[in-house]
């Protein structure tokens, strides 16, 4: 029971020391600066994503070691 407990508290603090954080940014136009609205925005090896609003922004919650795709 004790050998159980355990490995029950260290699985507890694996996953807690990878939590994700929220990363969000803004995308533009190398050009002049515009914003750029409906840009996909996903995590490398991953479904997870999302596309930035009317002025460009973004938000999605990541690992700290994550790549985002832009596209």
């Amino acid at each position: 029971m004790k050998k159980a407990l355990l490995i029950f508290i260290l699985c507890l603090y694996f996953f807690s020391s990878h939590a994700q954080t929220q990363v969000s940014g803004a995308v533009t136009s190398a050009g002049d600066g515009a914003p750029l609205p409906g840009v996909n925005v996903r995590i490398k090896g991953s479904p997870s994503g999302t596309i930035t609003d009317a002025l460009g922004r973004y938000a999605l919650m990541a690992e700290p070691a994550d790549t985002l795709f832009f596209s």
